[in-house]
């Protein structure tokens, strides 16, 4: 089993708006504030020493459409051998949140 974070809608953009609060947290020194609201987080830039890791943390997870993260999915099974993929979608919004399960089912779906 591995755990992946999937953040699903309905293009690659939406979802990578969806992720950006996510981004913007793990951009930030330790011990900044909470996540900030999609809106807050769209609106000002990530730290500078953070972006990196940020950016190589989200490339290493699952984001985009249905057809996106079902490649991805593919590619975290052949690369890790596993079995199951636990979710974790990191959306604030809880009807966005269901929705990103919603359509991760169909890109699990084969």
């Amino acid at each position: 089993m591995v755990s992946v974070e999937a953040v699903v809608a309905d293009t690659d953009e939406q979802a990578a708006a969806l992720a950006r609060p996510t981004d913007m947290a793990r951009a930030m020194p330790p011990g900044s504030a909470g996540l900030l609201s999609p809106g807050e987080a769209a609106a000002v830039p990530p730290p500078e020493a953070g972006r990196d890791y940020a950016e190589a943390t989200g490339a290493a997870q699952a984001r985009g459409s249905v057809g996106t993260v079902r490649r991805r999915f593919a590619e975290i099974v052949e690369q890790t051998g596993a079995d199951e993929l636990m979710l974790c979608p990191n959306i604030l919004d809880p009807e966005a949140r269901i929705r990103s399960y919603e359509l991760a089912a169909r890109a699990a779906e084969n």
